[in-house]
């Protein structure tokens, strides 16, 4: 007797059919997924790169930022036809963590991408939608244009801000303000001086006895938001790529002539040299004391910058007439001393003083005294200012005779 058995010839095929279905699923998923994954990163790079270049023509105040930006993300391949693609430009941005914030750019790339096995299951198309954000906020004034500003925070009774003795004068252009949350941050330790303040004193904490300057209550508004200590890392490069000064190779008679106006000189000795009264344009890097003290002394020098890299600034005798840069990286720069100089930048006694551009020292007293022979056309930033002087002393603040804080421009996501 014989067994009868089913004949089973043909699964295979079938099998084979599946598997055949599935490897082209899976070959479409490929296909299409990563078409689809490489425009969205094609569409975020043009994303990036077009925020940035629109970031940075704003902060050019070029009118036509948006005609950049859209022209980058042309050049990368999303032209905002309306139909594969879309590009638009917002300032302020429209969503996400900087809505409404003026100071940055967003663009956002919505791209439509064609599949090739999609259709088989209903999917024409894979939409991507990318956005980018850059900040661009444009160079400003330092400390709103106050044409004296102290930045020291400690709350002790030592004022930030202090007018000594017969302190007089006019300080015009700008105001003062003093970052102290003490009790009496900006104080008159005086009886005889008169001075001038038409844009008025801005404290932290209190003032005391202003009206021993003439000043009054009107003068001054107290409670303003403490600032903390700005960065200035970027003025870190003024002294990187020195050149060692040499009488016999930058030194011409009475005048120091730098390599070049770019090219910083470094002085590790006392400042100036022996019977040096002219300084040609440059940025001249000091490692030691800046002093000028006899009658007959004289420095002169325009488009200079001078940075206290360590030693402290004596000026109490001679004639000082010295102006800052007018154009380049530092523009508006006369004295800079670094956070890690903190010894005090005196202009007093005798010296006839004529300046243009910002004094700046955050982390040391500044103490200005003079006459009508002292005449300061910029901004006097330090840790404390210490003003004692005779009618006469003349600071004058204008916005472009002065450094100011660079733009900033970067890519947030």
């Amino acid at each position: 007797m014989f067994k009868k058995y089913k004949n089973e010839s043909g699964q295979a095929i079938v099998l084979i059919a599946i598997a055949i279905v599935g490897l082209i699923g899976f070959t479409a998923l490929a296909i299409d997924g990563g078409n689809a994954f490489s425009d969205r990163r094609k569409a975020q790079n043009a994303a990036d790169t077009a925020a940035f270049s629109a970031a940075l023509a704003r902060v050019r105040n070029n009118p036509s930022w948006q005609t950049v930006g859209q022209n980058i993300a042309t050049s990368n391949g999303f032209n905002d036809n309306g139909t594969s693609n879309t590009v638009n430009l917002y300032n302020p941005p429209i969503e996400g963590p900087y809505a409404g914030n003026s100071e940055y750019v967003q663009v956002i790339i919505v791209s439509h991408v064609d599949t090739f096995f999609g259709p088989v299951v209903g999917v024409d198309q894979v939409t991507n939608r990318v956005d980018a954000v850059a900040r661009s906020k444009p160079s400003v004034e330092m400390f709103f244009g106050n044409a004296m500003v102290s930045l020291g925070m400690e709350n002790d009774p030592q004022p930030v801000c202090e007018f000594n003795g017969s302190a007089g004068g006019s300080i015009t252009g700008g105001g003062v303000f003093c970052n102290s949350s003490s009790n009496c941050a900006f104080d008159v330790d005086g009886t005889a001086g008169s001075i001038s303040v038409p844009e008025g004193v801005t404290t932290v904490g209190t003032a005391c006895d202003i009206a021993d300057a003439g000043l009054s209550s009107s003068d001054v508004t107290s409670g303003a938001d403490q600032l903390a200590m700005p960065d200035f890392s970027w003025l870190d490069d003024l002294c990187t790529d020195t050149t060692t000064y040499s009488d016999a190779t930058h030194r011409s008679g009475n005048t120091i002539n730098p390599p070049s106006a770019t090219t910083p000189l470094y002085f590790g000795s006392s400042f100036p040299p022996n019977h040096v009264e002219v300084l040609s344009p440059g940025i001249y890097c000091l490692d030691n004391t800046f002093r000028l003290t006899a009658a007959g002394d004289t420095l002169s020098g325009t488009d200079v910058t001078i940075v206290m890299l360590s030693g402290a600034l004596t000026w109490n005798g001679g004639t000082i007439n010295l102006a800052a840069p007018t154009s380049g990286d530092y523009a508006g720069l006369l004295l800079y001393q670094p956070l890690s100089n903190s010894s005090t930048m005196s202009m007093s006694g005798g010296v006839t003083l004529d300046t243009v551009g910002t004094v700046l020292a955050p982390s040391a007293l500044i103490s200005l005294s003079g006459g009508a022979h002292t005449v300061v056309n910029g901004q006097l930033i330090g840790e404390e200012i210490d003003f004692t002087g005779s009618t006469g002393t003349s600071i004058n603040y204008s916005d472009p005779d002065n450094i100011n804080f660079p733009p900033q421009i970067e890519l947030t996501n």
